[in-house]
C-alpha cells in the first residue's frame, strides 16, 4: 500500500488538481496532509475528486478551521485531527503535525515509525533510529519547486514526486 504525504498546498488549485489526478491514476488511496490547506474550497477538491481517504492536521495559515473540521465531519473519507495526528496504518505508527521541528523531535521518542511535518516548505527525508521523518515540501505559489512524497508502507521506500502544474 502506498500513501501520499502532502503539506503546505496554500490554495494552489492547479497543483492540488495535479496531485489529485496523480493519486487517482496511481491508485494511491490514502493521503496525509500536514497542514496549510488554507480554505474550504481547496479541501472540497479532495472531497469532489479524490477517490481515497485524506487525513489532515491544521497549519498556521488554516484560518477557517471550524469550517474545515465541519467538512471533514460530514465526509466519510476525510479525517481532521486538528493539531496533531497519531495514527496506526498497516502496523506502522504515524505521527503528524504541521511543524517540522516538533515532528523531528518526535522521531527521537521511539514511539513512531513515521513522523511527518511541514511548515518550512523544505523537502527532506531522513531516518533516525528506525523512524522515518518526512517533510514533503510545499506547493505554495512562491516556491520554485512543488513536491510531495509517495511512501510504500510495506517496504518503507519513498519517492519524491515533483508537481509540474
Amino acid at each position: 500500500m502506498k500513501v501520499a504525504i502532502i503539506s503546505d498546498t496554500h490554495e494552489n488549485l492547479p497543483a492540488v488538481k495535479w496531485i489529485i489526478d496523480y493519486l487517482n491514476q496511481h491508485e494511491i488511496l490514502t493521503a496525509l496532509h500536514a497542514g496549510d490547506i488554507i480554505s474550504p474550497p481547496l479541501l472540497n477538491q479532495f472531497v469532489e475528486h479524490y477517490r481515497g481517504d485524506l487525513h489532515f492536521v491544521f497549519g498556521n495559515n488554516d484560518g477557517e478551521q471550524v469550517k474545515l473540521a465541519q467538512i471533514a465531519d460530514e465526509q466519510e473519507k476525510l479525517t481532521c485531527y486538528k493539531n496533531e495526528m497519531r495514527l496506526e496504518l498497516l502496523h506502522k505508527k504515524i505521527y503528524m503535525t504541521h511543524y517540522s521541528a516538533t515532528s523531528e523531535d518526535m522521531v527521537h521518542s521511539g514511539m513512531f515509525d513515521i513522523c511527518v511535518g511541514g511548515h518550512d516548505h523544505q523537502f527532506r527525508v531522513k531516518e533516525v533510529n528506525g523512524c522515518l521523518f518526512i517533510n514533503p515540501g510545499s506547493t505554495a505559489l512562491q516556491e520554485a519547486e512543488h513536491s510531495f512524497v509517495v511512501l510504500d508502507m510495506a517496504s518503507m521506500k519513498w519517492e519524491k514526486v515533483v508537481v509540474t502544474a
